[in-house]
């Protein structure tokens, strides 16, 4: 476990907002966000913090800002300026007992952790857990979005229902594994990574075991000064790219010199023999959709040497790291304390931590953990978190660790005491990993449905389905909708073979639909195309209605292109060119090479947009003078902060046609299709301008506006003809000895304001009745009449014939507004291009035949745009 060293190639402070504009002064404040990680996920990246304390944050800000984050009753400490000479460390309290640090100036206290202005050279360097950890002015890197496929509330991660497979690894963990791993790595003299004899033997110990596994390591140089890192990867067979890492550190070291016995039982041979166990293990469950790792680091005590070459390479190959899983220290457990898991809040991911102490409870009997901050130290993690990679430090007591790490005492079986919390902690990390990994159970293969200018639904959705493993496909399901997400439907899809068959009902036209499948086997193996569709991810969309394109631009040509841009306030930071990623941008445009955005993160810039601006951004001028129905097409990735702080806005003509929500952060994950119908204020006009326009408050900030594929289009109602309602079927004779009879006015239709009424005559007075209907005709004797629907069928609500007042005679009638139904949406059957057939029911106290009941004929009827 290193302390002595806060590392981590982090991101260059945010770019002066202009060159005439000269930033605010700025000085050293605190952050205290009580343990809400969202918040502290939310400030890190938005503004100037330089250090993640767990509890707090370390930072710089000025007046305005510290103002602003009061406002949102955030707890903010302004901290006394330092003086020539000074740096800023976090010390452990303990450190402050008698005779205290020398030259060390208290600056805040939050519990056990104290922040001092110390001269850097009246420092001893210490390893241990006490620290002192050196601040250095350098932005903390945002992290990217975690992975996983279902959100649940509070912006965690929920688990889906256990899988077989998963579950099946979790139960294979052996507890005799991992303390035989231990005993063996401990029984070193030492594994001082400045020592070659040292770590070079414990290197080709790991490399020994690995190989008997029947798995092929490699190492990573990094460093004449330490050993290498032992690694072990496995691709991933759909994202090879996006990668889990599994990692502890193998180096040990003794406090009273290298020559002194480090045998680093529990820090970190207990760390490095559960890595091991899961390189033992998760290779068996495979394949897997994201690449594995295993990776054990030298010179962790000597300042995280070994992790932080392994990340910096990781980022500078483009390499996508969804999860890193820290091990350091797993194994002991102090008389009387409670068996359990604590996860470090600081320099962690807590969307991460959230996601894995779920998963862990859900895969692993008698789960049991907690949470806390390191007071003062930090392990491999942090350089993973320091490249914007989320990661987690699983630990076995953040108060009580075990007293002699960095002694000779650090032994086996004296300081590895409890295997049952190691087995418990390494089963809990392993579904995490494998969760994260992804179980490649079910294959699905699909052709996206295209635009369509000419075919009003229904549509077929075909796909293949294959099993991946033993199991069987148990269900394939085809969801969708057409209201732009307000109301989505399932339905499961036919199979014949591993081919399956669904239908997506017409939804008239002009509409964009979307859709996506699941997939489920026998095992409980799950998957969705497209890749995270089922929790926000975009699905599959197309265009329903004839499309003429009235303007368009993939910004791929040279100059603005007519585009112009400007500010109100404080700084345009409009550009054109190749996103960079930064500050929650995409990576590379939508189409081509080029897009439009807020700060692309070119050298120089850091991808996030300014305080208090307010600037746009503004297409040419368009004539939409020959278009009756037009929309606005284009594809977005858009990071903002809930629009009661900061306003993203989409103006037509100067009006506001769409802006942010105000109760929640506006952050999309990829790039997005947006289409908006805008015909109200263009259809018809010569002169159409759209204008995007971004506002802040002195807040925190996002990435803001990405625009790609900017088009206006003339979308309108595919022409189809209606087919006149049919009357079928016979009546059923009165006891009035009179025939009812059903009738219509109008036409069904899915968007017409007009109603279709369906109607009844002939009807006994004054008594109640019903319009049924169902999808297919029927012919079948029913109460003494005919029953011309096909169950099953639906109701509508109850009626009064009305008529003259008794006695009984035939002037009662009936009439229901059938297209205020189909145009509810209460019913998912009731689409376009649907065949309904429809009868009335009502009470006969006469009737010849007994039942009390009277039937009319029947009405088909095909429901139109």
């Amino acid at each position: 476990m290193f302390t002595a060293i806060l590392l981590g190639a982090l991101a260059a402070p945010s770019p002066a907002p202009s060159a005439e504009i000269t930033p605010p002064r700025t000085h050293e404040v605190v952050i205290e966000h009580a343990g809400d990680l969202g918040l502290r996920d939310k400030l890190i990246g938005s503004m100037d913090l330089w250090f993640d304390a767990g509890d707090f944050l370390v930072g710089a800000a000025d007046r305005g800002l510290v103002r602003t984050l009061r406002e949102r009753k955030i707890v903010v400490i302004e901290l006394s300026a330092l003086q020539r000479g000074e740096g800023l460390f976090l010390y452990d309290a303990r450190a402050f007992e008698a005779p205290g640090p020398p030259s060390a100036r208290p600056l805040y206290r939050h519990g056990r952790q104290v922040l001092a202005a110390t001269p850097p050279s009246a420092v001893t360097p210490q390893v241990g857990l006490l620290g002192p950890v050196a601040i250095e002015r350098r932005a903390i890197q945002p992290q990217r979005p975690l992975a996983v496929d279902q959100p649940a509330a509070g912006g965690a991660k929920a688990v889906r229902a256990t899988d077989p497979r998963i579950q099946a690894m979790v139960d294979q963990v052996s507890k005799a594994q991992i303390e035989s791993t231990n005993a063996s790595l401990a029984a070193n003299f030492s594994r001082n990574s400045t020592v070659p004899s040292y770590i070079d033997a414990a290197r080709d110990q790991l490399i020994a075991q690995l190989q008997g596994y029947g798995l092929s390591p490699t190492t990573q140089f990094f460093s004449s000064n330490h050993g290498d890192n032992v690694l072990v990867e496995i691709p991933g067979a759909r994202l090879p790219n996006e990668w889990v890492v599994m990692g502890a550190h193998y180096d040990s070291i003794n406090s009273s010199g290298s020559g002194s016995p480090a045998p680093g039982a529990d820090d970190n041979a207990s760390g490095s023999a559960a890595i091991m166990e899961l390189a033992r293990v998760l290779p068996g469950g495979g394949p897997y959709e994201r690449s594995l790792r295993f990776i054990w680091f030298a010179g962790e005590e000597y300042g995280l040497h070994g992790s932080a070459a392994n990340a910096a390479s990781s980022k500078a190959a483009g390499q996508d790291i969804v999860g890193m899983l820290n091990m350091d220290m797993c194994a002991y457990r102090e008389a009387g304390d409670v068996r359990d898991c604590d996860w470090a809040t600081n320099n962690t991911s807590g969307a991460l931590t959230a996601f894995c102490d779920a998963t862990a409870a859900a895969y692993v009997a008698n789960w049991a953990s907690t949470s806390g901050t390191l007071t003062a130290g930090s392990s491999d993690h942090a350089s993973y978190t320091a490249e914007g990679y989320p990661a987690v430090f699983p630990f076995e007591d953040l108060s009580q660790y075990c007293p002699y790490i960095h002694s000779s005492n650090d032994s086996y079986p004296q300081a590895t005491n409890d295997f049952d919390l190691s087995q418990m902690i390494t089963r809990g990390v392993l579904a995490s990993a494998a969760v994260l990994a992804d179980p490649l159970d079910l294959e699905i293969l699909h052709t996206p449905l295209s635009d369509t200018q000419t075919d009003p639904g229904p549509y077929d959705v075909v796909c293949q389905v294959n099993s991946l493993t033993a199991a069987t496909v148990s269900a394939v399901d085809l969801h969708y909708t057409g209201d732009g997400g307000q109301n989505w439907y399932s339905t499961a899809m036919s199979g014949a073979g591993n081919t399956y068959t669904g239908q997506i009902p017409g939804y008239g036209s002009p509409v964009s639909i979307q859709y996506y499948i699941t997939a489920t086997d026998s095992q409980g193996g799950y998957e969705v195309l497209p890749e995270g569709a089922d929790s926000g991810a975009p699905p599959f969309e197309f265009m329903v209605g004839v499309r003429t394109e009235i303007y368009f631009d993939d910004f791929e040509g040279g100059g603005a292109g007519g585009w112009t841009h400007g500010q109100v306030a404080t700084q345009d930071d409009w550009q054109k060119g190749a996103p960079q990623g930064q500050s929650g941008d995409p990576g590379s445009a939508w189409s081509g090479s080029q897009c439009w955005g807020n700060d692309l993160g070119p050298s120089g810039w850091n991808g996030a947009y300014q305080n208090n601006v307010n600037n746009w951004l503004r297409s040419p001028v368009v004539d939409c003078s020959a278009a009756s129905n037009v929309h606005l097409d284009f594809r977005r990735w858009l990071t903002v902060e809930a629009g009661v702080y900061d306003q993203a806005q989409v103006k037509v003509n100067g009006q506001v046609v769409w802006q942010n929500a105000t109760g929640q952060d506006h952050v999309d994950g990829s790039w997005t299709k947006f289409t908006l119908d805008v015909s109200t204020i263009a259809a018809g006009n010569s002169s159409v301008q759209v204008e995007y326009r971004l506002l802040s408050d002195g807040g925190v900030v996002f990435g803001g506006w990405n625009l790609d594929d900017f088009g206006l289009i003339s979308l309108d109602p595919i022409s189809t003809s209606c087919p006149t309602p049919v009357v079928y079927c016979t009546a059923k004779l009165n006891s009035q000895m009179c025939m009812p009879a059903i009738g219509f006015s109008g036409e069904p239709s899915v968007t017409s304001p007009s109603p279709f009424d369906i109607s009844a005559s002939e009807i006994i007075n004054n008594k109640n009745g019903i319009l049924f209907y169902g999808f297919a005709p029927n012919n079948l004797p029913f109460q003494g009449g005919t029953l011309c629907v096909l169950p099953p069928t639906k109701r509508t609500p109850v009626q009064n014939s009305g008529g003259n007042p008794p006695p009984n005679d035939c002037s009662g009638t009936f009439s229901y507004d059938f297209n205020a139904l189909i145009q509810s949406g209460t019913d998912p059957g009731l689409v376009l291009a649907a065949q309904v057939f429809a009868q009335y029911w009502f009470r006969d106290p006469g009737d010849l035949s007994g039942f009390g009941t009277g039937l009319t004929d029947a009405l088909e009827f095909e429901i139109c745009p």
